[in-house]
């Protein structure tokens, strides 16, 4: 019996020896577990550090470009609209010139015609009443002509004038309007001025921006941009009627296959001009153009780009 009892003595000492070996090697591996683990953190807190300074750095990036962009626009637009000024100053000026000509003329003319009067009425030359008459009358249709042009000319300088004026108001009023920023949709990228005027001030709008009426490339998601950042919902584009189909200024035709709103929107007429609509349903439908007549002012906007 006592040596029955040494026996399971000695068995249980060796199982308990090896229990608690079991648990040394346990203790080693959640160890070195424990070690990987914090190691992997401190890299993953790197990794974030690192992300966040690369965004902040992509950030000031793009604003600085932006600004450097923003403001080459408008250098542009200064430039071109100074140009567009000396240019109609330069053509009032040579218009002031050949008038002044003109009433050079006729006041030449009405000295003649005082001379001649006074060398007939002395007796120096021995004309007949007929032959004076008519030299009278030729030179006062003479008369009557230049002061014709004269008047012609004067209504022409004051139809620049106010063309001037008109036009500098126009492109002050697109320079200074907070709306003039760069919109991108996809492909497409243009600037919107959310002023009702005809096709013509339109197009001088955006002319005298350094730019054109625009074609766009995807005019459904254009249409549909619109549709969601804005209430306006009529924008003139670069094309008018010619006769045979709607032309684009760049180049090229509207075809029948592009989204037409229906079919009897599709006037070619030369008095009629291509708008997009982004009123309500339209976009979604994937019909957005519409031709319109080129003189229509209300409800239309510009899209220049």
């Amino acid at each position: 019996m006592q040596a029955k009892l040494e026996e399971l003595n000695s068995t249980m000492v060796n199982r308990f020896s090896n229990i608690d070996n079991t648990y040394s090697r346990t203790d080693n591996k959640l160890s070195i577990i424990q070690t990987k683990l914090e190691e992997l953190n401190s890299t993953m807190v790197n990794i974030s550090t690192d992300l966040n300074t690369e965004v902040c750095n992509m950030r000031e990036n793009i604003t600085e470009e932006l600004n450097t962009l923003s403001n080459h626009v408008e250098s542009l637009i200064i430039d071109d609209l100074n140009s567009n000024i000396v240019n109609i100053t330069e053509k009032l000026a040579k218009d002031h010139t050949t008038t002044k000509k003109c009433i050079t003329m006729q006041e030449k003319l009405f000295t003649e015609i005082r001379d001649m009067e006074d060398y007939m009425a002395d007796g120096l030359i021995n004309v007949t009443s007929t032959v004076k008459s008519s030299i009278i009358k030729e030179l006062n249709t003479n008369i009557i002509n230049i002061s014709t042009q004269i008047e012609d000319l004067e209504e022409h300088m004051s139809a620049s004038g106010n063309n001037l004026l008109n036009y500098i108001k126009l492109n002050n009023k697109a320079i200074n309007s907070n709306q003039n920023q760069w919109h991108i949709v996809g492909t497409d990228r243009f600037v919107r001025f959310p002023q009702e005027m005809n096709w013509n001030d339109a197009r001088a709008l955006c002319l005298g921006c350094g730019m054109d009426l625009y074609k766009p490339n995807n005019a459904v998601a254009v249409a549909q941009y619109l549709e969601d950042n804005f209430s306006d919902v009529l924008y003139w584009l670069g094309a008018r009627g010619n006769g045979n189909n709607q032309a684009w200024l760049s180049g090229g035709v509207v075809s029948s296959s592009d989204p037409w709103w229906r079919s009897d929107h599709k006037d070619v007429r030369t008095s009629y001009c291509l708008a997009l609509i982004t009123h309500s349903t339209y976009p979604a439908s994937r019909r957005v153009l519409v031709s319109n007549p080129c003189n229509k002012t209300t409800r239309t906007d510009v899209l220049c780009g």
